[in-house]
């Protein structure tokens, strides 16, 4: 009895010892969780709240314990998002912790080998997609019981550390997205348990590890877009357990091992993008589990092997190397394709007749290779192919019935072929039909009034269409590009082009439009091509096409186009230009008057210029120069008379003044009143003048001298050029027709710095229309009438004077 209460009191004492250790290292634990906290987290999103003294810490956020023991066996912060600080390797010093998560935060800083020691006892270590930097630390002591390390998507440096190798549990490693450089390790090799190896994305180099074979249990192996280089070892045949290779996007050489044949569980096979050479291997009989296939860009020759056409792959890429020959017959019984790429090789003859019968295609490209006859009758038999692509073949015949009914399409690329026959209406009507490229065929026929609205590029060039544009053309809000070069459309242009909103290249050249180019072009505000060239078009150049804000190609060559060439032109910051061989007249504008569009404009006869060679000569117009000139000096010369009757009659007033009767006529000055005047075109009674002719030295001398008349001829100079009387209603309170003229006179010596005008256009009266020969002319009459109307007479010329400008302007030939 005794012996059994002392047993039962030993029992008693030892469980109460445990739970007395139990909580003491709880403590001691949610100590080490509050030290790290509060001395090396940064939590700016209140996260890590509730982690209290006053609470149990097997419940706070991100803590996870041991259900009988309460120990903390696991710290998982992943996807806190802004949870910072430097590595948190104190956590480790809790020595019941199995896992630590810190995924997707921000933690940085390097990691130092002594740090990541406290560590070597943890089965799970996750510090991916953080901002760590500097070398991986080294796994020392030996991390026995890590299964899984993933550090991918963080800024290390430095090779992976040999001493990994030590890890021999490790069965997931994931490097991916850093700037790990050096070799592979050898050591490796070592990690028996290991089933999923990814290190994507570094700039690692040299070859693979001879001895890679030795990883039975590898499930996963994925090292692309590095710059691995050298041979696939022959052992990568040894893989017994790999489901997946990607070795893409390397540098990597030789041929392709025959060993692979003998991995019978490979799902995906991915060496595309490598310097790989030679056949490919005919030992992919036996890889029944093989799906996806992918060996393009690399300088494989030979023939595509049977045994793989014979697979029931959902992919198979062998596009961009240099294979050749036909394509065995077998393909097309596969039920599985879904995706097949052979373009950019020298294939020959004919598809397999029943190629996309039984299979689910959905994107079929056999683009650049030497395929001919017809394509095969059933490509999109279970309405599911989107991308037709085989350009730059000899296929010929019609477009097979089930992609001329296929609604799925959104893609075709079937250019440079010898395809003839029309298209099928609901082709064209499709609503997935995005992009349509059949151009350098023999089709025929009319576009239909029925178009997908999709639509963002229509190239039909080199074809035998023809009849007029339909108004469906112009309701395709996405379209981008457009090129119905090439084809025997005729009609007019549709006005509603300009609709197009969103049009960047218009390319309508050598067809048979006629008629004249639509003028409203203000939707156009993203077209930087157009070329309307090699059509029957008629009428002149529309202004509006310098508006364009970002034109840079315009050809509208051998037309029938007449006019001028606008000088709105001159605007645009054109790459190409070619206005050649239409009816174009006049003097070439200022910013096309250079060698550079010489070339441009040939063509044109009636185009002229002052030094352009082969251009004219532009000669002087009379239409204006000749007979302004005329009228001015029989102007001149009335004037002059009238000075000279009034000197005369003044004198003879003086003379026989006593004669006269002082009657009507006894006031001999004048009193302010008397110096008012009155808008009126009537000659003013008691001025003598008429309102905006009268020198302003007129208001404190009360003299008419010829200096007054030469003001007054200034004026009327003005008055013949602008069109608008000395007090136009359009002028502002306190301005008049000189004050307006000079005012534009100024501005343009200091905007131009040479003397000339800036903008004739907003002086000159539109009733003249002038030519392009007429504007210097013009510039030189208002010259002269600013030097008529200074506001001292004595920098006015003579009336004699002004008459000689005049004359010798009309004389000197332009420049």
């Amino acid at each position: 009895m005794l012996m059994a209460n002392y047993i039962f009191y030993l029992h008693l004492l030892s469980l109460l010892s445990f739970a007395l250790a139990g909580d003491s290292s709880t403590t001691r634990d949610a100590a080490v969780l509050l030290r790290v906290k509060t001395t090396q987290l940064s939590d700016p999103d209140s996260m890590l709240n509730d982690w209290l003294e006053s609470t149990s810490s097997c419940n706070w956020t991100g803590i996870k314990c041991d259900h009988r023991t309460r120990d903390i066996i696991s710290i998982d912060f992943s996807d806190f998002g802004n949870l910072a600080g430097p590595f948190p390797a104190d956590f480790c010093r809790i020595p019941t912790l199995r896992n630590l998560s810190i995924a997707n935060n921000l933690f940085n800083g390097t990691i130092s080998s002594t740090s990541f020691s406290l560590c070597s006892h943890i089965a799970f270590l996750n510090i991916s997609s953080n901002f760590f930097e500097g070398k991986l630390p080294e796994f020392v002591p030996r991390f026995g019981n890590l299964t899984v390390l993933d550090a991918s998507y963080n800024s290390f440096t430095g090779e992976i550390p040999p001493s990994i190798g030590g890890s021999s549990s490790l069965q997931f490693v994931d490097f991916t997205s850093n700037y790990i450089s050096g070799k592979l390790a050898d050591s490796l090799t070592n990690l028996t348990e290991l089933k999923v190896f990814l290190a994507p994305s570094n700039p690692l180099v040299g070859p693979l590890p001879e001895t890679i074979g030795l990883l039975k249990n590898l499930e996963i192996f994925r090292i692309s877009s590095t710059n691995l280089s050298g041979k696939i070892p022959d052992s990568i045949g040894d893989l017994a357990s790999i489901q997946s290779i990607d070795l893409s996007d390397n540098a990597l050489t030789g041929v392709i091992p025959v060993s692979i044949g003998r991995l019978k569980g490979l799902k995906y096979l991915w060496l595309y993008n490598n310097i790989l050479s030679g056949e490919l291997p005919d030992v992919f009989g036996n890889l029944t589990s093989l799906t996806h296939i992918d060996v393009s860009q690399n300088n494989l020759t030979g023939k595509l092997p049977v045994s793989v056409a014979g697979l029931h792959l959902v992919s198979l890429n062998v596009n961009d190397n240099h294979l050749e020959g036909e394509i065995p017959a077998v393909l097309s019984s596969n039920d599985k394709l879904v995706q097949l790429k052979l373009f950019n090789n020298s294939f020959s003859g004919t598809l397999p007749e029943n190629l996309g019968k039984n299979s689910y295609l959905e994107e079929f490209d056999v683009s650049t290779n030497q395929f001919s006859g017809k394509l095969p009758e059933n490509l999109c038999y279970k309405k599911t192919l989107q991308k037709f692509i085989c350009f730059n073949n000899r296929f010929s015949g019609e477009i097979p019935a089930s992609c001329g009914e296929c609604k799925s399409i959104s893609y075709v690329r079937i250019s440079n072929n010898e395809f003839s026959g029309e298209i099928p209406a609901r082709f064209w009507s499709s609503s997935e039909l995005q992009f349509v490229d059949m151009s350098g065929n023999k089709f025929h026929g009319l576009i239909p009034g029925s178009i997908s609205k999709s639509l963002t590029k229509l190239a039909i060039s080199g074809n035998n269409f023809s009849g007029e544009l339909p108004a469906a053309i112009c309701k395709l809000p996405k379209m981008v590009e457009m090129d119905l070069s090439d084809n025997q459309f005729s009609g007019a242009l549709p006005t509603c082009l300009t609709n197009l909103k969103k049009l960047e290249k218009l390319n309508l050249q050598s067809n048979k439009f006629f008629g004249e180019i639509p003028k409203a072009m203000s939707g156009w505000d993203e077209l930087s091509s157009l070329n309307l060239s090699n059509n029957q078009l008629t009428g002149e150049i529309p202004d509006q096409i310098g508006d364009l804000p970002v034109l840079n190609y315009l050809d509208l060559a051998r037309n029938l186009l007449s006019g001028k060439i606008p000088a709105t032109l001159s605007k645009l910051k054109l790459n190409v230009l070619n206005l050649s061989n239409n009816n174009l007249e006049g003097k070439i504008p200022t910013g096309l008057d250079s060698e550079v569009f010489v070339s441009s404009l040939t063509g044109n006869p009636k185009l002229c210029s002052q030094d352009l060679k082969p251009f004219r000569k532009c000669s002087k117009s009379k239409s204006i120069s000749y007979y302004l000139v005329g009228f001015l000096s029989i102007l001149a010369f009335f004037l002059i008379a009238s000075l000279l009757w009034v000197v005369i009659k003044t004198k003879l007033f003086r003379r026989s003044k006593s004669l006269w009767k002082i009657t009507s006529f006894q006031r001999l000055g004048f009193k302010e009143q008397d110096l008012e005047v009155k808008e009126s075109n009537e000659p003013m009674s008691r001025v003598a003048g008429s309102y905006g002719y009268i020198a302003p030295e007129y208001a404190y001398t009360m003299k008419v001298t010829e200096k007054s008349d030469v003001y007054s001829f200034g004026v009327v100079l003005m008055e013949l050029v602008t069109g608008k009387r000395p007090n136009d209603a359009s002028f502002d309170e306190h301005e008049d027709l000189v004050k307006w003229v000079t005012e534009a006179a100024l501005s343009s010596s200091e905007n131009q710095g040479d003397g000339g005008w800036v903008d004739l256009d907003q002086l000159i009266d539109p009733k003249l229309n002038p030519s392009g020969q007429d504007y210097e002319e013009i510039e030189n009459v208002l010259n002269v009438a600013l030097q008529c109307t200074s506001a001292f007479p004595i920098n006015r010329p003579s009336m004699r004077r002004v008459v000689e400008l005049l004359k010798d302007q009309s004389r000197t030939p332009t420049k």
